[in-house]
């Protein structure tokens, strides 16, 4: 257990989350500090003065918390992607692997996503409002920038409040539950039930996300919709082969049906080889009495 303060600014501590590596051994905590009011901070403590732990981290990128859970979990089955370690230890408590990144919504880039390369399934559970779509939406782009990015999904669960989660979900099903305590061991596996009901429900990533992540983007950068491509250039007349001089008319259409490209590729192709075999080898002299001459060959480097 990663020991940190009781207080913090004033705030008690009401919970702590450990983060493990992946061979369960932990190397930091976030901490879970609350007035009466409800004001909250969110710490994070990951640094050592001696033999206590300070607020802070400077890791780079951020390790997810739930490592552990993934290193028994086979990749063939699915992950679930939620915001915040409270929800993500929610589902963990019931036997259901889970993952999270620090830092809350505006944070998912900054974090490592890189142990769910290769992962089959994953699925993300959006907090219903806008920062818990954003968060989403990055947590997408860093995952499909992934070298082997799994399939993806995203689960909208029935019934929870505006600015709800997964912990208020199951709250509507275990009574009197505070959202951190260990779920009794009898409401496992009749709440993964009620979860796999959700689950066969599950949506494909909204269009409104964009093209997000993609291939050669680092740390799950985003791409727009491309715009529509506009020209006012007004179309080409396809070439006709009866426009090629004679001796070059069987070869080049004989290339360009090999090819199945229009017949201007090969054409201007040999026009350009040609030219640079004749250089300047051949000329034309305009004026019978003038000494003013023209090389009239296509230049390779007119191209």
């Amino acid at each position: 257990m990663v020991e940190i303060p009781k207080s913090y600014h004033g705030k008690p501590l009401i919970h702590a989350w450990n983060y493990c590596a992946t061979d369960g051994v932990p190397f930091g905590a976030v901490g879970r500090y609350q007035d009466k009011d409800g004001k909250k901070d969110i710490v994070p403590f990951f640094k050592r003065n001696g033999t206590n732990w300070t607020p802070g981290i400077d890791l780079n990128p951020r390790p997810l918390f739930g490592l552990d859970k993934l290193a028994n979990h086979s990749k063939d089955k699915a992950v679930f992607v939620v915001e915040g370690e409270k929800s993500a230890a929610a589902m963990q408590s019931i036997g259901i692997t889970a993952v999270t990144s620090l830092g809350g919504s505006p944070a998912a880039k900054q974090s490592d996503w890189t142990p769910l390369n290769g992962n089959k399934m994953i699925y993300l559970l959006p907090d219903k409002d806008e920062p818990g779509e954003h968060y989403m939406k990055d947590v997408y782009g860093a995952l499909m920038a992934l070298p082997e990015p799994p399939q993806i999904k995203v689960v909208r669960l029935k019934g929870i409040p505006d600015k709800g989660d997964i912990v208020d979900w199951l709250q509507g099903w275990v009574n009197n539950w505070d959202g951190y305590a260990p779920i009794a061991e009898n409401l496992h596996e009749p709440l993964k039930e009620k979860l796999r009901v959700e689950i066969q429900k599950a949506e494909a990533i909204p269009e409104a996300w964009g093209l997000v992540g993609s291939v050669g983007l680092v740390g799950g950068g985003c791409w727009e919709n491309p715009n529509k491509i506009e020209t006012d250039t007004l179309p080409v007349q396809a070439l006709q082969v009866e426009l090629i001089p004679e001796p070059f008319r069987a070869w080049l259409a004989d290339v360009s049906h090999r090819m199945q490209t229009p017949g201007d590729f090969a054409a201007v192709s040999s026009l350009v080889i040609v030219g640079s075999l004749i250089g300047a080898g051949c000329s034309i002299k305009p004026k019978r009495l003038d000494d003013w001459e023209v090389i009239p060959n296509v230049e390779p480097f007119a191209l």
